[in-house]
């Protein structure tokens, strides 16, 4: 696999050729980090599963979306695409992503911008940069998508007692996707769930004894939740 070294700023190396007995030196190229970017993106796929970012905007128009995001975006960084339960017009997409730095380049680029227009776009797409745990690799069963979002006050205790509690999920009807933690805060953890039974889901976070768990766990405040209708296949 090739790699490529991204700095602000990349010169073409000043080679040296022989013509007659003369020498020629080739100019110095500039190519911008977005260029680089760009470029890279055309040669081969590097995601290691390190990092992905979680993105959500409003659209104009489904169908017109995914068609352009389809065409447009990378297959190899798609892990799943859904809209929102309480607002249809809010798509989430979940990509990996080869860097937090190359996502935001990518992001702020102008072809991005070109083909968010295109697919209808209508919000200012919010980001979430994370940096990924444990991700489930076998395909799992699910309507439906929970993102939770939440600080805990020591992240490997707190996994200690997320892992002992999967029990109470599967149980709940719940199916884990993915434990991933925020760039720059390492006690800043979003979890993925799946789920058949938003009802069921939401009667199951209500319960006082869930909230005993969790702050047990040292969970810090009111976890941010949100409920997601798995569109991609």
């Amino acid at each position: 696999m090739k790699t490529i070294t991204l700095n602000l700023m990349l010169f073409a190396a000043i080679a040296l050729t022989s013509c007659g007995g003369t020498k020629e030196q080739i100019e110095e190229v500039p190519e911008t980090l977005e260029e680089v970017v760009l470029k890279e993106e055309t040669i081969e796929p590097a995601y290691d599963g390190k990092t992905f970012i979680l993105v959500a905007a409003e659209v104009e128009d489904f169908s017109k979306w995914e068609a352009v995001y389809l065409e447009k975006s990378d297959s190899a960084a798609r892990i799943g695409y859904s809209t929102n339960v309480e607002n249809e017009a809010m798509v989430g997409v979940v990509e990996f992503t080869k860097s937090h730095d190359v996502a935001r380049t990518k992001f702020a680029s102008e072809r991005m911008r070109a083909s968010m227009a295109e697919a209808g776009v209508r919000s200012a797409p919010k980001k979430v940069f994370l940096n990924t745990v444990w991700m489930n690799e076998e395909k799992v069963p699910g309507a439906y998508h929970v993102g939770i979002t939440h600080e805990v006050v020591d992240f490997d205790k707190w996994k200690v007692a997320f892992d002992a509690d999967r029990g109470n999920r599967i149980k709940g009807g719940l199916n884990d996707l993915c434990v991933a933690t925020a760039e720059g805060n390492d006690n800043m953890v979003t979890i993925i769930l799946s789920t058949d039974n938003i009802e069921v889901c939401k009667s199951m976070f209500a319960d006082p004894k869930v909230a005993e768990v969790m702050q047990d766990a040292g969970v810090i405040g009111t976890p941010k939740t949100s409920y997601w209708k798995v569109m991609s296949h």
